[in-house]
């Protein structure tokens, strides 16, 4: 089996968690400067994804190093985990047969939850890559 085989049966095999995670991920408010929340819902859901060695940074950053040594290069994937809205209440979240709707969730929310599952992808899978990756869920 190729690789986009089997990434394409690694996603069907994920969709509903992965829409599990972005339901309870969305209505999250995170105005700039202010992702403290989400923060914090990275970090406990993280591990359960089996996501290991995530820390948060002085700007509010989610880090999450893959095969990084000391010193070597490394490629950085980001997803931002703030929202333009500034209320600090959660955000309006509804769903019908083929459309989720939510303040920010086409900017960045999905890109976020996809990017989480794409990094879990490579750990299920054991991929060791050349150079080091670092995905971030990034603030502001």
């Amino acid at each position: 089996m190729d690789n986009a085989t089997d990434f394409t049966r690694y996603a069907e095999s994920v969709r509903d968690e992965l829409l599990t995670f972005l339901r309870a991920f969305a209505p999250i408010p995170a105005p700039s400067h202010n992702e403290d929340r989400r923060v914090a819902f990275l970090l406990d859901a993280l591990p359960k994804m089996g996501i290991e060695g995530a820390y948060v940074d002085d700007a509010k950053n989610v880090v999450m190093p893959y095969c990084v040594d000391d010193g070597g290069d490394v490629i950085v994937v980001m997803a931002h985990t703030d929202v333009v809205f500034p209320d600090m209440t959660p955000l309006p979240y509804t769903e019908d047969e083929t459309t989720i709707h939510c303040p920010g969730i086409g900017d960045d929310t999905t890109q976020l939850t996809q990017l989480l599952f794409a990094f879990r992808y490579f750990i299920s899978r054991g991929i060791r890559p050349k150079t080091g990756i670092v995905f971030v869920a990034n603030s502001c």
